[in-house]
């Protein structure tokens, strides 16, 4: 059984919304590798951060730990789209 999730990510190349899944954009063509690599690192972060602070704090740590993560996972999509609009120049 195929169970792929309907993910989305921005291309790099033409900024349109593709899915995650596949080696190239369908609209432009350029490859989706760096696209799909920050999507992968930020949700880790996020991820990570959770699980970190629920092991070594308890209910406070996994507060902490999640704020971290989400402060991770958004300098990380931020500065992924910033470089692909500068890409795009």
């Amino acid at each position: 059984m195929n169970m792929k999730l309907n993910l989305k990510v921005s291309c790099f190349g033409c900024g349109n919304r593709v899915p995650f899944w596949g080696e190239n954009c369908p609209h432009c063509g350029d490859e989706k590798t760096v696209c799909q690599s920050v999507r992968i690192a930020s949700v880790t972060s996020l991820v990570g951060g959770l699980i970190l602070g629920a092991i070594f704090g308890g209910m406070g740590g996994f507060f902490i730990g999640g704020l971290i993560g989400l402060v991770l996972f958004a300098a990380i999509e931020q500065a992924a789209t910033y470089l692909a609009k500068k890409r795009r120049r």
